[in-house]
């Protein structure tokens, strides 16, 4: 015959029981994440996505320059040896011990020139493509921001301030260098 007592190990604990909200909040998250879907949300295709399929292969960024475009166009900043005047600051910052006073100013001045002329050059080609004659100028102008961010960023901020913080460790932890022997003639006297 069923018992009249209370039955204390059929009485979740409130940790058994977080561990069941826990579980189930994660079932439901995981089930919200299955109908949204794995992409991430691109601002920039935003606007592209509600264009007809056609118009959205056109706005395609490829975000790995080294392969070709689907079109076999050959982009003049990225897909030649042009693209290595952006890394111009980078080899200014190494060896910048042996540059005169002006040599880093004007490794960074190649780099933001670089910058600027890829910059224009995508804004112009995003614009030129937009078949909606009213978004032109929106479309070129995201893709040049994106472009000139971007490209500032990881071609001349980052990799520029990380070779300085390099230099100066190695120049802070290295002893000085005695000057030459003899007048530094370098012959034997």
């Amino acid at each position: 015959p069923p018992s009249a007592t209370w039955d204390s190990s059929a009485h979740l604990s409130p940790i058994k029981m977080f561990a069941v909200r826990s579980t189930s909040a994660v079932a439901v998250n995981a089930a919200a994440a299955r109908r949204v879907g794995a992409k991430k949300f691109n601002p920039l295709a935003a606007h592209v996505a509600r264009k007809a399929p056609v118009a959205k292969a056109r706005f395609s960024v490829q975000a790995n320059s080294s392969s070709p475009s689907p079109d076999g166009e050959v982009d003049l900043y990225r897909d030649t040896p042009l693209r290595y005047m952006g890394y111009s600051n980078e080899v200014g910052e190494a060896f910048v011990a042996f540059l005169p006073e002006w040599g880093v100013p004007a490794s960074y001045g190649v780099a933001a020139l670089y910058v600027l002329a890829d910059t224009v050059d995508k804004g112009k080609k995003a614009a030129d493509g937009e078949a909606d004659e009213s978004q032109k100028m929106k479309r070129g102008a995201i893709v040049s921001l994106d472009t000139f961010t971007w490209q500032m960023l990881a071609s001349v901020f980052w990799p520029g301030s990380f070779i300085r913080c390099v230099v100066n460790a190695t120049s802070t932890a290295l002893p000085p260098r005695p000057p030459p022997r003899g007048g530094g003639g370098g012959g034997c006297s």
